[in-house]
């Protein structure tokens, strides 16, 4: 999971950097969104390398409550990416 989400991040910027370079007028929404890509992957990466021993899929499924906190969370780091 780690090297597909350094993958992805490679990716990303290597597209705003072409973005930047030869479409300038999209360059705001790669920019947008390969940084709510790097929040939602650090979110990720911090539920698997800090949270390993628990079970998350098994707690989101029983506590709604739980589940509505970490889809707020994804939410949160997608809308502070596109200020």
């Amino acid at each position: 999971m780690v090297a597909l989400f350094w993958a992805f991040v490679a990716l990303t910027y290597a597209m705003q950097i072409i973005a930047v370079n030869y479409f300038v007028q999209y360059s705001g929404h790669i920019y947008t969104m390969s940084h709510a890509l790097l929040m939602c992957g650090l979110l990720k990466l911090v539920e698997e390398m800090l949270l390993y021993d628990v079970p998350t899929a098994e707690v989101l499924k029983s506590n709604p409550i739980a589940y509505a906190i970490y889809i707020f969370a994804f939410a949160y780091l997608i809308g502070r990416a596109m200020l």
